[in-house]
C-alpha cells in the first residue's frame, strides 16, 4: 500500500527522504504528505523555503551599497595620499609647506612669549 511499509503496513513511510528543505527549512512528513516549515517564516516563504521576503531582500542591498561606499571612500583616500607622494617626491612640490611653515611660526611665537613670560617673573621676583 502506498505510503506504508514493512510487512503488515503498519509503518508509514517518511515522506522527506528525497526532500531538502532551503535555508534551514526543516521538511516535516504527515498523512502522506510533506511539508517545509521555514524556522523563520517572516524572512524565508515557499514551497522549499526558497523565496527571500522583501525585507530580507532590501537588507541584503543596504549591506551591499555600505559596502560599495566603504570601499570608494577607502579608495579615495588611498588615491589622495598617493597624489600627495607623487607631488612630493616626484615632482617636488608641497601642497602643505606653506601651512606647515605658518604653523612652525607661530609655534615660535608661543615659545617666545612664554621664555619672556619666565625672564620677567624671574626678575620681578628678585626684587
Amino acid at each position: 500500500m502506498y505510503g506504508y511499509e514493512s510487512t503488515n503496513c503498519e509503518l508509514e513511510t517518511d515522506m522527506c527522504t528525497n526532500i531538502t528543505c532551503e535555508n534551514s527549512g526543516i521538511c516535516v512528513s504527515s498523512y502522506l504528505s510533506w511539508t517545509c516549515r521555514c524556522l523563520d517564516s517572516t524572512i524565508y516563504t515557499g514551497l522549499y523555503c526558497q523565496v527571500k521576503s522583501s525585507s530580507l531582500k532590501q537588507k541584503e542591498l543596504l549591506s551591499k551599497s555600505f559596502a560599495i561606499i566603504a570601499i570608494v571612500a577607502l579608495s579615495c583616500v588611498v588615491a589622495f595620499v598617493i597624489i600627495m607622494d607623487i607631488l612630493k617626491y616626484v615632482f617636488n612640490i608641497d601642497p602643505v609647506d606653506r601651512e606647515r611653515r605658518r604653523l612652525r611660526l607661530e609655534n615660535e611665537k608661543q615659545q617666545e612669549k612664554k621664555l619672556r613670560r619666565k625672564k620677567f617673573f624671574k626678575t620681578s621676583s628678585k626684587h
